[in-house]
C-alpha cells in the first residue's frame, strides 16, 4: 500500500469551503486569507521533547490536530532551516502558503469552521520545528480564511467583527494565547518574532535569540531543490501539489498581490524597505514579480543580501540567493541539439527502467505537474521532449512495480 501523503496547508484549510454557486459571481464575491506568524526558539538539545511539550500544550479535546514526526537531521547547523514560501491558488484566490518539508516535526490544528447562511470562517494553526546546534526553532503560523458573497458581504463583516474582532485583532489574540499556553508548559521558550498583517513587528527576545543563532554568513549554503511530483508512487520523492502555473502567470499574480498591498513591483526602494523590516512575504513577491534587481546596491553601497544579513534575516538571505542563482544559470545554445543533456537541477534518471507495452498512460494531473516543473526550471525547448519522455517512462515503470508489489 502506498503511504498517505502529508496534505498541503491550502487543502486542509479550504477543504470545507462552500462550492461556488451556479449564478454569475459578483465582483465582490471573494475568499480572503490572512496569515500571522510567530517564531519561537527553545534553548534545548532534546528536539523530540520540545515538540512533544508543544503538542501537549496546544492539544484540545474535540479539535482535530494532524501530527507528523520525521527523522532528525544527521548533522546540525548553527542556523535553523525555515518553511518554504509558496504561492498557490484555491478557488481562484491567491494564497501565500508556508510548507515545511524539512521540519522534523509538523502539526496542524484545525477547529471546525463556522458556517451558516450568512458567513463562513475557517482557521488553522500550523507548527513547524527545526533543530539546530543550540536548540530548536519553531514556527507557529495562524491562517484565517473567510468566504464572502456579494449579497451578504457587509453583514458578514459586521457579524465577524462583533464575534471575534477584526482579522488583525483575531490573529494577534490567537497567537498570543497560543504562545502563553506554550510558555506555561516550557518557560524557557524565547519569542524571536511576532508578525501580524497591519501590526508592528514584535521581537521581544531578540537579544537572547541572537546569542543562540549567529548572523548569517555572506555565502550561506542553500538547500538542494530537486524536481518532485505530487502524485508519485511509494519510493519517489514527493512534494505538496500546486496549480500548474507557468513563469509568466506567476509574475503577473505576484505583481497583482504587491499592488493590492500598496506597493509597486518595480520599486527597488520598496523592495529594500521590505528587507529592512524583515517582511519575507513581500520580499518573495518582489522576487517573483521580477521587476527589481536582487543584486543592485543602494545609495549607501549595500546590496539586498548585505542588508538582510545586517538585520539578521537569514530566511530573506536565502530567498535572495535563490533568485540570484536562478538568474545566473547558463543558457544552453540553441545550436547544440545533437546530444541532449538535461540541466543538473532536473536531471533525468541515470538508469532507464524498462517499460512494458501494457503500461497505462499517466493521469492528466501528473502530466500537468511534469509540465509545471519543466516550466519552473526554464528547460530549453530543444531538451524538453527528451526529458519529458524519460520522466514519463520512469513514472510508468514505477507505477507498474508498485502494482506488482501490492
Amino acid at each position: 500500500m502506498m503511504k498517505k501523503r502529508w496534505g498541503i496547508v491550502a487543502t486542509a484549510l479550504f477543504a470545507t469551503l462552500p462550492l461556488a454557486s451556479s449564478h454569475a459571481q459578483d465582483i465582490r464575491d471573494q475568499i480572503k486569507v490572512t496569515t500571522g506568524k510567530a517564531e519561537l526558539v527553545f534553548p534545548d538539545t532534546d528536539a523530540h521533547a520540545v515538540a512533544e511539550r508543544v503538542r501537549d500544550a496546544v492539544s484540545q479535546f474535540a479539535v482535530t490536530m494532524d501530527v507528523n514526526f520525521r527523522s532528525l537531521p544527521a548533522q546540525l547547523s548553527p542556523w535553523p532551516e525555515r518553511p518554504n514560501i509558496k504561492q498557490v491558488f484555491v478557488q481562484g484566490a491567491p494564497l501565500v502558503e508556508y510548507q515545511c518539508p524539512t521540519a522534523y516535526a509538523e502539526f496542524m490544528k484545525k477547529p471546525a469552521p463556522v458556517r451558516n447562511k450568512l458567513l463562513f470562517l475557517a482557521e488553522m494553526t500550523q507548527f513547524c520545528f527545526y533543530q539546530f546546534e543550540k536548540g530548536v526553532k519553531a514556527y507557529v503560523i495562524f491562517h484565517r480564511a473567510k468566504k464572502t458573497e456579494s449579497l451578504t458581504a457587509g453583514l458578514f463583516e459586521g457579524i465577524a467583527k462583533t464575534i471575534q474582532g477584526s482579522d488583525e485583532e483575531r490573529i494577534t489574540k490567537q497567537l498570543q494565547e497560543t504562545l502563553a499556553t506554550i510558555k506555561a508548559k516550557d518557560p524557557n521558550v524565547l519569542v524571536a518574532r511576532l508578525e501580524v498583517p497591519g501590526k508592528p513587528l514584535q521581537e521581544p527576545d531578540k537579544v537572547a535569540v541572537s546569542a543562540l543563532i549567529p548572523p548569517a554568513p555572506a555565502t550561506q549554503p542553500l538547500p538542494a531543490q530537486p524536481m518532485q511530483f505530487a502524485h508519485a508512487p511509494q519510493g519517489m520523492p514527493v512534494a505538496p501539489s500546486t496549480p500548474a502555473m507557468n513563469a509568466q502567470q506567476s509574475k503577473i499574480e505576484a505583481r497583482k498581490n504587491l499592488n493590492a498591498m500598496g506597493m509597486s513591483y518595480h520599486s527597488q526602494e520598496q523592495f529594500m524597505a521590505a528587507i529592512k523590516r524583515k517582511d519575507d512575504v513581500a520580499v518573495q513577491l518582489f522576487l517573483d514579480g521580477d521587476g527589481i534587481d536582487p543584486q543592485a546596491k543602494n545609495a549607501a553601497g549595500k546590496s539586498p543580501t548585505e542588508i538582510a544579513q545586517q538585520v539578521g534575516a537569514l530566511d530573506i538571505v536565502q530567498l535572495i540567493q535563490n533568485k540570484i542563482s536562478q538568474k545566473s544559470l547558463p543558457a544552453t545554445p540553441a545550436a547544440q541539439t545533437t546530444q541532449v543533456q538535461p540541466p543538473a537541477a532536473i536531471a533525468a534518471p541515470a538508469v532507464l527502467l524498462p517499460v512494458s507495452s501494457s503500461a497505462k498512460p499517466l493521469s492528466p494531473e501528473t502530466m500537468a505537474e511534469i509540465e509545471a516543473a519543466l516550466d519552473a526550471r526554464k528547460v530549453p525547448p530543444e531538451q524538453r521532449d527528451a526529458i519529458r519522455t524519460q520522466l514519463v517512462q520512469q513514472l510508468q515503470r514505477l507505477h507498474q512495480l508498485a502494482g506488482q508489489a501490492n
